[in-house]
């Protein structure tokens, strides 16, 4: 009977502990809960649709209709990751954006992140993955969404596509070239695409009759109804006499669509290279600049968040080459435009800049003549402080070195460009890191290289950005004593996982061994009795 006894005892205090945990636990129920995408060109939708440099907003919307149960959390969390389909099928993580967070109470909840990101019909799909988690990382829902590129030739596509490019809408222009005997130029041809589509060069040839022609440098891509430079490097040997020789270029490449332009597709174009001997004067060749009619047609201010294009037109209605350098505070391509005599352009130059305002020049040089310089300003509409940036840091270490893992999360919109500094304990040591921090979740890995004198120890992670700084501390622990102890603390038994609630359990834990032990001698009394009544 008293076995019995310590039984029901043992049984009864496991109720009481699964009850306690079940009564401790925190219910959040949902509803309506829906993650939609929209584009420049598509509506919210959960599949949508988005044109080549699309900008994309991820919106979150839900309900929560009821919190009941102790120990709930006091913040409801969201964020997402973006993935991306390549034209083989295989998807890649793309990016991950910001947190956001709101109280966690019953009521209705949006979250939205505008033009988070941009996409590239190099790729055939995207997918959101958005996450509703809470402040204790106990996740609640996890959605999907799509946007799918249009026209593009991808055997995923829920329709049969036939590209809508033609190579007729490619054109080579090149102007004929002059050089003195025993000299080096170059100069820049152009590849036109007047489609609707960006255009990837794969290859150029040139011919080299009477002198070197090489393909020195050209732009990798025609944007849609833009231009690529191609820089021809010529090199000149000695003449008896003024000579011209006739020579062409072609190229080949594939439109971002898939449709793929062969030499023979894109009309080839034929030039001529005159190579002037420098003891004869031919009346081919007009020696005396005619600097009328040049200009540089561009908005003074331009306005742009981190990445934006300026469109630009060039006129050189001189008898001499023009080169235009464009330089300045903020990075721009390209950097050299060079036309030939009676010839214009249009064109766009990208531009990318971290700073909150500058400035790019066009500075023309043509031989004889003496232009003005045209100066664009551009300001850069992302916001955003290093201040408003969170940084968490941990340690990892295998045998022969540590890393430190540093994820910097950047709820702004702008850009920003820094370093990375490691202060660490005696016998670790690391280099100093250039970063980009970009709109976002970023992940930074610095490895620590570790001697034999390493210590155990507290380090430090700064992040600087144009003079400002934030910190974050970690701890070097040099093995996996201090892991170990720490999961100690985060071990989670019936979904309790606070110290508080483990810390009652240990106390009930604690009362039933007591009682067990009490009924346990209590037994040993009675036998000890029922003996010395029996040797009475």
């Amino acid at each position: 009977m008293p076995q019995c006894n310590v039984m029901k005892l043992i049984y009864t205090s496991v109720f009481l502990v699964l009850a306690f945990s079940l009564v401790s636990a925190c219910s959040v129920d949902f509803r309506d809960t829906i993650l939609e995408l929209r584009s420049d060109s598509s509506g919210y939708g959960t599949n949508i649709t988005a044109e080549d440099y699309d900008n994309v907003t991820i919106r979150l919307k839900f309900e929560i209709e009821d919190v009941y149960g102790s120990n709930c959390a006091q913040y409801i969390k969201a964020n997402a990751k973006i993935y991306r389909q390549d034209e083989d099928g295989y998807w890649s993580e793309f990016k991950t954006i910001s947190t956001k967070s709101e109280k966690l109470e019953e009521n209705y909840y949006t979250f939205t992140w505008k033009d988070i990101f941009r996409v590239d019909d190099r790729y055939t799909k995207y997918r959101v993955n958005a996450e509703i988690f809470d402040n204790k990382d106990q996740e609640y829902e996890n959605l999907r969404a799509y946007v799918e590129l249009k026209n593009n030739n991808s055997s995923n596509s829920d329709y049969d596509y036939k590209p809508t490019t033609y190579c007729e809408d490619l054109s080579i222009i090149a102007n004929d070239i002059e050089i003195n005997e025993n000299s080096e130029q170059n100069t820049i041809f152009y590849l036109k695409n007047d489609s609707t589509k960006r255009f990837e060069i794969t290859e150029i040839k040139i011919t080299s009759n009477g002198l070197t022609l090489n393909n020195y440098y050209n732009e990798k891509y025609a944007s849609a109804n833009g231009i690529a430079n191609i820089i021809v490097k010529a090199k000149a040997d000695n003449v008896f006499s003024n000579q011209t020789y006739e020579n062409n270029i072609s190229v080949r490449g594939t439109f971002s669509d898939g449709k793929t332009c062969s030499f023979s597709n894109i009309q080839r174009k034929t030039f001529n290279v005159n190579i002037r001997n420098n003891d004869s004067i031919s009346a081919t060749f007009n020696n005396t600049p005619n600097c009328n009619n040049f200009s540089i047609i561009a908005q003074d201010y331009v306005q742009i968040e981190n990445f934006g294009k300026i469109p630009i037109s060039i006129t050189n209605g001189t008898n001499q080459r023009a080169d235009v350098y464009i330089e300045g505070t903020i990075e721009s391509t390209p950097s050299l435009i060079s036309l030939p005599a009676n010839s214009a352009i249009t064109r766009d130059i990208d531009i990318k800049t971290y700073l909150g305002s500058g400035e790019i020049t066009l500075r023309p040089i043509v031989s004889g003549c003496n232009f003005s310089s045209k100066t664009i300003k551009i300001t850069n509409t992302a916001r955003g402080s290093i201040t408003q940036l969170s940084m968490n840091t941990k340690f990892e270490e295998n045998e022969t070195q540590g890393n430190i893992i540093i994820q910097v999360t950047n709820p702004t919109t702008r850009i920003f460009n820094g370093i990375v500094k490691i202060s660490a304990p005696n016998g670790w040591s690391a280099n100093t890191k250039e970063v980009t921090i970009t709109p976002g979740t970023n992940n930074i890995v610095i490895p620590l290289t570790k001697t034999t004198n390493a210590i155990n120890g507290a380090g430090k992670v700064s992040l600087i950005v144009e003079d400002e700084e934030i910190n974050n501390e970690f701890s070097v622990t040099g093995g996996n004593t201090t892991r170990s102890l720490a999961g100690l603390f985060t071990l989670g038994i019936f979904g309790i996982n606070n110290l508080a609630n483990l810390l009652i359990l240990i106390i009930v834990v604690i009362l039933i061994i007591g009682m067990i032990g009490r009924i346990t001698s209590d037994e040993k009394n009675e036998k000890t009795q029922a003996w010395e009544e029996k040797n009475n």
